[in-house]
């Protein structure tokens, strides 16, 4: 049997929820929220990588909706989500799996069971199988990459912006009087 996976609503865009849906003879859906995708955001800020956020939680994904339907031995069609890095998904996936995986990346399209399995779960229309939290998703990288997501946690490695930004109607301006 042929297993597709896809992705509905990007894991960049941290106003929208993410969810990844696997398909063959199983069907399987992970679902990560608006607010634990905002704090894995900020933890990789805090690491001075916040360019890798979308390809490691992406991968993690990738990595739970294969491990939850048992499927490592078959031959894994993943629709093209982000072009050009696809190479760093692997990597990151073949890290987390601890084996090489048969993937091959496609555009799977709107006609396909795991699209519209993946739409109907991030619409609201069914519910997901599990939903995940940033503390999860942590622990599992840390767990797998030996502990890289605590590494370099000082603020002299820091190189985004600030997160928490003063407001400015909150500062109060003072008289020339």
């Amino acid at each position: 049997m042929r297993i597709e996976i896809d992705q509905s609503g990007k894991v960049e865009d941290t106003n929208r929820k993410t969810v990844v849906a696997l398909t063959n003879s199983k069907k399987f859906t992970v679902l990560i929220n608006t607010r634990e995708k905002r704090k894995l955001q900020e933890k990789f800020r805090l690491i001075g990588q916040p360019k890798i956020f979308v390809y490691y939680v992406f991968a993690t994904l990738l990595y739970l909706v294969i491990k939850y339907s048992g499927n490592l031995k078959n031959k894994i069609y993943i629709d093209i989500e982000y072009t050009g890095q696809t190479k760093i998904i692997e990597k990151i996936l073949f890290d987390l799996v601890g084996e090489k995986l048969l993937i091959e990346w496609i555009k799977v399209g709107k006609q396909s069971k795991s699209h519209d399995l993946g739409y109907k779960v991030f619409v609201g229309k069914l519910k997901a199988d599990k939903v995940i939290d940033a503390k999860f998703i942590e622990n599992l990288i840390n767990k797998k990459t030996g502990g890289y997501l605590n590494s370099r946690l000082k603020l002299e490695n820091r190189y985004s912006a600030p997160v928490i930004k003063r407001s400015v109607t909150n500062l109060k301006k003072k008289s020339r009087i």
